[in-house]
């Protein structure tokens, strides 16, 4: 028996797989053997692949896959455990199969798997497989919890995140750095959205955006429709993360909600971010001009573009009032400040 034998009593023997049910089988493909057991399960080896017992579910995705000759190769591990929301996996010669109470296992494999890999596997944006891979003439794809990651001739492997909002109260230190004592609303009155925007380069992200809580669906549903048309963001963190700063946040090109701070330019003037009624996006490509004729932030004076209402499309960030973000916070109440004589291309307010 050799190495099947120490796979069986290594991996708790009779208790986990029962007993064997065939002597070892040898021929296959790759000139690999096995040996199946009572409960179903099997032991194969296959030069540098080693011994190793396929289970359960997994061995069902596997048989699925085409066992050893199909799409994943025999295994080159056991099941390991340990994954977020109590999952499992098990990796194979040519892929891998992952396993979670509420997806089942499945298996991935090329460039779907790279791709998924590429978002953080099942930590990341896309979560756990919910189900194999398949393919038809025209391409192939494959099911996430969160999105799908679809492969066609000539174009490559891309991955569709769902926009998914999740929409939550606003604790205190959601608001550590933008909230003080005397600010017009408190964490009662705001909510904290994250939700999936595009990128610069093309990948999908998570974003944390905060509102005045009776902003939320307007923020929501505009923000996917620019997610839909794939409206390119260049980051949308917390503002706590520039200690409140806003000029800092503007020149990292940061899109956001929430603020406690005086305009820009005029300390004597309370924003409205201060009251979670306003929202300013891509703040480099889409700058602003305040009372006293100063542009910000100072990186983006490229893009003014002469100042006029509706500048030249220099970049896919540049808002315009036929931006599919901008007509979609128009048409839900909201007011764009690039229709101001002192333009402010990244400012979005609702009152």
């Amino acid at each position: 028996m050799g190495g099947f034998l120490e796979e069986f009593v290594a991996d708790s023997g009779s208790r986990t797989h029962g007993f064997p049910s065939t002597d070892k089988v040898c021929g296959a493909v790759q000139g690999g053997c096995y040996q199946l057991f009572s409960s179903g399960n099997r032991v194969t080896w296959a030069k540098g692949a080693g011994h190793h017992f396929t289970v359960g579910d997994f061995r069902k995705a596997w048989r699925r896959a085409g066992y050893a000759s199909g799409k994943l190769g025999y295994p080159i591990g056991d099941k390991r455990c340990g994954l977020p929301a109590g999952g499992c996996y098990q990796s194979f010669q040519k892929g891998s199969v992952h396993w979670s109470s509420a997806t089942g296992a499945h298996w991935s494999t090329g460039g779907i798997r790279r791709e998924w890999a590429s978002y953080g596997w099942e930590r990341g944006i896309l979560g756990y497989p919910e189900s194999d891979e398949r393919c038809n003439s025209g391409g192939c794809w494959q099911w996430f919890q969160h999105g799908v990651v679809e492969w066609k001739p000539g174009r490559g492997t891309w991955a569709t995140p769902d926009f998914r909002p999740v929409v939550r109260r606003t604790t205190a230190a959601d608001v550590e750095d933008t909230y003080r004592s005397g600010c017009p609303v408190g964490p009662s009155s705001l909510r904290t959205i994250t939700m999936s925007y595009w990128g610069f380069d093309g990948r999908a992200r998570r974003g944390v955006m905060i509102v005045r809580s009776s902003m939320v669906d307007g923020v929501v549903a505009a923000f996917e429709e620019a997610y839909r048309a794939r409206y390119e963001i260049y980051r949308m963190d917390n503002p706590n993360r520039w200690g409140g700063d806003d000029p800092k946040q503007m020149y990292a090109n940061n899109t956001s909600g929430f603020n406690c701070r005086s305009v820009v330019g005029n300390p004597y003037a309370v924003s409205p971010h201060s009251y979670g009624i306003a929202v300013d996006i891509n703040t480099v490509q889409n700058p602003y001009k305040d009372a006293r004729g100063t542009w910000w932030p100072s990186n983006g004076h490229k893009y003014i573009l002469g100042g006029g209402l509706n500048r030249p499309k220099e970049h896919p960030a540049v808002l315009t009032t036929g931006s599919t973000i901008v007509k979609a916070l128009e048409k839900r109440g909201w007011f764009w400040g690039g229709r101001w004589a002192n333009r402010d291309y990244q400012h979005f307010e609702n009152d």
